[in-house]
């Protein structure tokens, strides 16, 4: 099937990402339905003006997400596994530049307490030390914001590889820069000191192998956050 929309060429700075909205866009308008074979690797990085590793990284990430199915020796096609309701809600969402940060947090609270888990399950003293080092550039960075949320970030992705579940490490690499935008914003809202002290808890109970307690203790750590995002949504449309 010949695509009938021409691609926009892409600017060199966050090449995958500009491919894959691109991509996002071209199904979202219609002309290539579920079911249907997807342009080629060739094709788009000849259209888009990028190499093949740009528009690769973009089709794995789409992959990923259950949009597209490649099927080794035939190609790449459409998922047809969902319906075309669903299948328009998931892309429309995919196209919202605008993440939330409550929904930033609820991911978190899903995937980041069974991280916790199965750190406390798994951990060896070397994972330890790591969360440590990660406490002790938290402790150093303490006024600043940047630093601060960088170094929260290095401790949650550090837990991902001490769970040592390779799709949730993979997944949470994926969504480096929008944990990192997170992370910043949380921090802005409510401060370093409650972070360090959350997470010198949490890693305690990790390497005391305390599954129940890493658990609630990581479920308490988001569900402050999200609670307190409320309560500051909720005093700003009152004022």
């Amino acid at each position: 099937m010949q695509n009938k929309r021409q691609y926009k060429t892409i600017n060199r700075i966050n090449v995958s990402e500009q491919v894959m909205k691109q991509m996002i866009e071209m199904l979202s308008s219609g002309i290539i339905k579920p079911g249907d074979r997807f342009t080629s690797e060739n094709e788009l990085a000849k259209q888009l003006g990028v190499s093949r590793v740009s528009v690769r990284a973009a089709i794995h990430q789409l992959v990923g997400m259950g949009v597209l199915i490649v099927r080794h020796g035939d190609g790449t096609f459409v998922s047809d596994s969902m319906g075309s309701h669903l299948h328009s809600r998931l892309l429309s969402s995919l196209l919202t530049d605008k993440i939330q940060l409550q929904e930033v947090l609820e991911f978190r609270l899903i995937v980041e307490v069974g991280a916790a888990k199965m750190a406390a399950e798994k951990s060896h003293q070397e994972d330890i030390a790591l969360l440590r080092e990660c406490e002790l550039d938290m402790a150093k960075s303490f006024e600043d914001v940047s630093s601060f949320a960088m170094h929260d970030l290095k401790y949650h992705n550090a837990l991902a590889l001490i769970s040592g579940n390779s799709l949730m490490i993979r997944t949470i690499a994926l969504l480096q820069e929008i944990y990192s935008a997170a992370m910043t914003e949380t921090i802005k809202i409510r401060g370093s000191k409650a972070g360090i002290f959350n997470h010198k808890l949490l890693t305690d109970a990790i390497e005391a192998h305390d599954i129940k307690l890493a658990e609630q203790l990581m479920t308490e750590h988001i569900q402050s956050v999200i609670e307190h995002l409320k309560e500051t949504h909720s005093k700003g449309v009152e004022s």
